[in-house]
């Protein structure tokens, strides 16, 4: 198997990522285990869901350059992204759910 198909396997796999950002006041970071819902490989994106009103959520919109790794699923290897940029996207909610309801059954 190559990297890139590694790679995709993995985040085709993983339900959950250790996501990092930095705290609002600008010195730490933080980081949480959150529900990973979706991957596209192009353009190579991955999607979470979080409820509006979490400090996360504050916490990108102050600072939207985050980190993540993968948990490791059945002893597999696990994804580490770091530098990535966040973006808050809304217009794909139906299609996420039912990314969410297929990958979480």
């Amino acid at each position: 198997m190559s990297t890139k198909e590694n790679y995709n396997n993995i985040l085709n796999q993983a339900t959950h990522i250790a996501l990092a950002t930095e705290t609002l006041d600008g010195h730490t970071p933080s980081v949480r285990v959150v529900n990973f819902l979706y991957f596209e490989d192009t353009p190579n994106t991955i999607y979470i869901a979080t409820a509006r009103d979490t400090t996360k959520v504050r916490e990108i919109e102050t600072n939207n350059h985050v980190s993540f790794t993968t948990l490791p699923v059945d002893g597999a290897d696990a994804v580490r992204v770091t530098g990535a940029t966040a973006t808050q996207v809304n217009e794909k909610k139906p299609e996420l759910f039912v990314a969410m309801d297929k990958k979480i059954r």
